[in-house]
């Protein structure tokens, strides 16, 4: 509703196309899943959001590896340690099934936010020190 008296000006056309995106998805931002849902990132409502829905998701997950080394150091060290390995595998793993770039500037996916989808905002890409 805001969106229609606050969009005015030379931008107005194009800020005006995420308005039916928000209409269509606005519940994945409630939710903190707007980073798997909607897969076509081009629909997405509010894109610099997905950060917020990782930054959750990690929230959710992070009592798990505090209470591990809290009770067992050398378990919650090592489950650490997994957890960082499997994400910077899954990646590579990710980006060379993909036929991926290691960069946006010349891979030929950039334009149909293919890198996006499968690696940049997905929370298991996410979690390693990288």
């Amino acid at each position: 509703f805001l969106s229609r008296i606050f969009i005015r000006g030379p931008f107005e056309d194009l800020l005006s196309k995420g308005t039916s995106n928000c209409q269509k998805w606005w519940w994945t931002n409630i939710l903190y899943i707007n980073n798997f849902v909607p897969w076509n990132k081009i629909e997405i409502c509010v894109g610099q959001s997905w950060y917020l829905s990782n930054d959750f998701q990690f929230f959710l997950i992070a009592p798990l590896f505090i209470w591990l080394l809290y009770k067992s150091p050398k378990t919650g060290v090592a489950v650490t340690l997994v957890t960082l390995a499997c994400s910077c595998v899954a990646a590579g793993v990710i980006t060379y099934g993909y036929n991926l770039g290691p960069t946006t500037v010349f891979d030929p996916n950039a334009a149909n936010f293919t890198d996006f989808k499968l690696l940049y905002d997905k929370p298991w890409i996410r979690c390693h020190p990288i």
